[in-house]
């Protein structure tokens, strides 16, 4: 680090990327710092300027101090952590910078057993929720596999799960325990016969009756914005396929299908056609993070449709390499493979980039994606 970044860093000040200490009062601060930063976003940790001034102090023993966090990073956090510590000259005085990755081995707790997070220039305990969420983003939990308290095999729509088995060649087992056994091996119930997200959003009576935020809000205004008097409204529930069936409905009653007479263009060229609306109302229910209280809203405008799907991007996957393709990451494997064998899905991951190239077949404006908080929103436009 130049002196000027430095100086930069300084005027800017704390914020969740960025701490600085005088120096280490005692070592037992360390642990929950570096696991903060490690479990967010990660930041740089500056010893050697002073927290009220804001002067660049320097350090007595800059040496000691860098020993001391080599071993709190590798015996005081687990898992241990790896991260880079500069020495940097200013004025004559040494301040150290230290750097502490997000890591890639999350959730990371202190040696008291403590998971700790960066929310601006605090840091804090985790919830549970966000703990969870912290465990899911990492690869190491998926949202779907989360137990619903207070169900158990009673909740399954058996009518549909028998058709379900009988269209994949599965036999329904006659003996009850023979049926326990089948549906722990498909993970609708844990091992305490708890119905599992998946099993109860796409096997259960009345999904809605425990997971109440599971469902699509849908909304139709007569102009670009939303306004209090809308043309319609419904809220399809019930479970994953009742949901995508009654999305589709909804877009039929407001969005027509082209008509096509011989001879002549079809009407209604001016759609967005209805295997992209199809394919993104299968991504929102597939992909969309079921730990998050809130439910999947779709918005039909004049001039466009909004898709917000609650769930923030897993791990490394970007807005730009969705639209490629590239770095498939499931957040709801159930689901997923649920919607696959339903063939609601191609099981290739690639439903975003199948919008663009469907959009730009159907020569319509590129549709737009973006991250506005914890929800992932997709934007269609119709032809102007």
């Amino acid at each position: 680090m130049t002196n000027n970044e430095l100086e930069i860093l300084i005027r800017k000040w704390e914020d969740s990327k960025t701490e600085f200490k005088r120096e280490l009062g005692n070592t037992d601060e360390l642990p929950p710092i570096i696991t903060a930063f490690a479990n967010t976003e990660g930041g740089k940790l500056i010893f050697g300027v002073d927290e009220k001034s804001r002067e660049v102090c320097g350090l007595a023993d800059a040496d000691k101090l860098m020993n001391q966090i080599d071993q709190a990073s590798r015996q005081n956090v687990d898992p241990p952590i790896l991260l880079t510590q500069e020495k940097v000259e200013y004025s004559g005085k040494i301040v150290l910078v230290v750097t502490i990755p997000k890591g890639p081995d999350r959730p990371y707790q202190t040696n008291k057993g403590v998971y700790y997070l960066k929310a601006a220039s605090e840091r804090r305990k985790a919830t549970r929720d966000e703990l969870m969420r912290i465990y899911q983003s990492a690869g190491q939990i998926f949202s779907d596999e989360f137990p619903v308290p207070g169900t158990n095999e009673g909740d399954i729509n058996e009518e549909f799960f028998k058709d379900y088995l009988k269209t994949h060649r599965i036999t329904y087992p006659v003996q009850r325990e023979d049926n326990i056994r089948l549906l722990k091996n498909l993970k609708i119930i844990n091992d305490d016969g708890v119905l599992t997200t998946y099993g109860l959003l796409c096997f259960g009576k009345e999904p809605q009756s425990k997971i109440p935020f599971a469902k699509i809000i849908m909304v139709k205004y007569r102009g670009e914005d939303r306004d209090p008097d809308p043309v319609d409204r419904k809220i399809p529930e019930g479970k994953i396929s009742d949901q995508k069936s009654g999305a589709e409905l909804f877009f039929e009653t407001h969005i027509p299908a082209p008509i096509k007479t011989s001879g002549f263009e079809p009407e209604g060229r001016g759609v967005i056609p209805f295997e992209i609306l199809k394919e993104a109302i299968t991504n929102a229910l597939v992909h969309r993070d079921y730990s998050i209280p809130s439910e999947i809203r779709i918005f039909l405008f004049s001039n466009r449709i909004e898709i917000r799907n609650p769930g923030r991007l897993l791990n490394t996957i970007t807005v730009e390499n969705i639209k490629l393709g590239a770095g498939h990451v499931l957040r709801n494997p159930g689901i997923y493979n649920f919607a696959a064998k339903m063939g609601y899905v191609t099981g290739i991951g690639d439903g975003v980039r199948r919008i663009f190239e469907l959009a730009e077949k159907a020569n319509l404006t590129e549709p737009l994606i973006k991250m506005e908080g914890t929800d992932f929103v997709l934007t269609l436009f119709y032809p102007k």
